[in-house]
């Protein structure tokens, strides 16, 4: 029976990972790769538990059984649990499968559970009327807007379990900022979090004081940093500088080229399908969208109506590049007016937390009127997900490629930046390379 030695083996299954095994390899080598890519796959493919996989792995290496010097399943078993320890390389990291499985696993487990919560935000609208009618959702939209400690989409999950929410934090920022706990009954509100599922938050009417004041009631301490809170949120009606400009960098990370043209003073800006050139990371690709704006237009105006037709795209009113399973989004079919109320509330949130001036209030107020209800077809949950990316593009000093729509769907693009950005593989004392990152 064959037993891998662990360094050549490594760099056999990195130099499969990436591609590059080469034709003066034998066949003994190149067969060692081909099991690694299906060892590698059968995860990939959705096959997390270590059992299923073992099965999996062991029926494959059966089937190679005489090429490997194996002669029962007891031996193709051995084997394969070696495949399971081994390291491997993906992108700039090392893995050994089981440690792939099991952030796989998770990732999955994560993915379900956003989008059953995501789900039933809408399901959650349209069963409730309070929330459909427009003093809750104008109340909404302003805690939105102004509460920037957290991201548009857990502001609004926030409002929706608890409607009177003026002020949350963790119990862990209550005592680091403020000194405070939650009160023994105090209701933990859900968000979600970066790298878990869920995370939990408490108002500051659940909360109190880690030690009483003899000077204060609590009530007090509790408005004054209310008080405190209102004053970084003022609308300036100008925009930062910064903020507009990584707002326009980051364009090209999902494929959207901006180009300024002159016009009459009433025309803002539009998002169209049409093929461009961008460039990310010194890398040139094929752009697929194109925003274009009025010259004559000041920086806030341009950053207001630049939101808008993001909204657009990340609410996928657009048709989406790709055919068939390789489509980038699955395209929301609406009417107009539903697409501009979704995408003009995605331009009055960022607009808002970034303190510039925008008409959208007026806009969103006429199409509410005072009692009435928001119009029906539209998705929270796509409006309050489109924010946060935008959101993402404006305040990320840097953002990673990688994270991005043109990375995760442009395969020519991913193969160009991934070999760019590939680091020097370490050698032996001999020079050679051991396995490739």
């Amino acid at each position: 029976m064959f037993l891998f030695d662990n360094t050549v083996t490594e760099t056999y299954l990195c130099l499969n990972i990436i591609g590059i095994m080469d034709n003066n390899s034998n066949a003994f080598e190149r067969l060692q790769c081909k099991l690694m890519q299906r060892a590698y796959g059968f995860v990939d493919g959705g096959i997390h538990d270590r059992n299923q996989w073992m099965e999996s792995m062991t029926d494959l290496i059966i089937a190679y059984g005489k090429k490997l010097s194996i002669s029962g399943r007891q031996e193709a078993r051995q084997l394969a649990e070696q495949y399971w320890n081994n390291k491997f390389t993906v992108g700039h990291e090392t893995y050994s499968i089981a440690v792939w499985a099991a952030r796989k696993e998770y990732e999955s487990a994560r993915e379900l559970k956003e989008t059953e919560l995501r789900n039933s935000i809408d399901k959650l609208f349209c069963a409730v009327d309070s929330y459909r009618r427009a003093p809750f959702f104008k109340d909404m939209l302003r805690f939105c807007a102004s509460f920037k400690q957290l991201a548009p989409y857990n502001a609004m999950l926030v409002k929706t379990q608890m409607p009177s929410a003026r002020y949350v934090l963790s119990a862990r920022n209550w005592d680091k900022m403020y000194n405070r706990r939650p009160r023994n009954n105090a209701r933990p509100l859900v968000i979600l979090q970066l790298f878990g599922p869920v995370s939990f938050v408490f108002e500051i009417g659940d909360t109190e004081p880690e030690i009483e004041s003899l000077f204060s009631n609590d009530d007090d301490i509790t408005q004054r940093i209310l008080d405190n809170l209102a004053s970084p949120f003022l609308t300036t009606t100008s925009v930062d500088k910064e903020d507009y400009g990584r707002l326009v960098n980051s364009l090209p990370y999902y494929g959207i080229a901006l180009e300024r043209f002159s016009v009459a003073s009433t025309f803002g800006a539009r998002i169209c399908k049409i093929p461009s050139k961008v460039k990310v990371g010194g890398i040139e690709a094929e752009g697929n969208y194109i925003i274009s704006i009025n010259d004559k237009a000041d920086d806030s105006t341009t950053f207001a109506s630049i939101c808008h037709e993001l909204g657009h795209y990340f609410c996928h009113h657009l048709t989406a590049p790709g055919v068939g399973k390789d489509a980038w989004w699955k395209v929301r079919r609406l009417t107009w007016e539903q697409k501009e109320f979704e995408a003009e509330i995605v331009s009055y949130i960022v607009c808002e937390r970034h303190g510039v001036g925008n008409k959208s209030w007026e806009y969103l107020s006429h199409v509410l009127g005072e009692n009435g209800l928001i119009p029906s077809g539209i998705s929270i949950d796509a409006i309050f997900k489109a924010a946060n990316e935008v959101e993402r593009m404006v305040s990320s000093p840097s953002i990673d490629p990688t994270s991005c729509h043109l990375y995760a769907h442009d395969k020519a693009f991913k193969s160009r930046y991934d070999k760019a950005h590939r680091k020097k593989a370490p050698a032996d004392s001999d020079g050679n390379k051991l396995f490739s990152v």
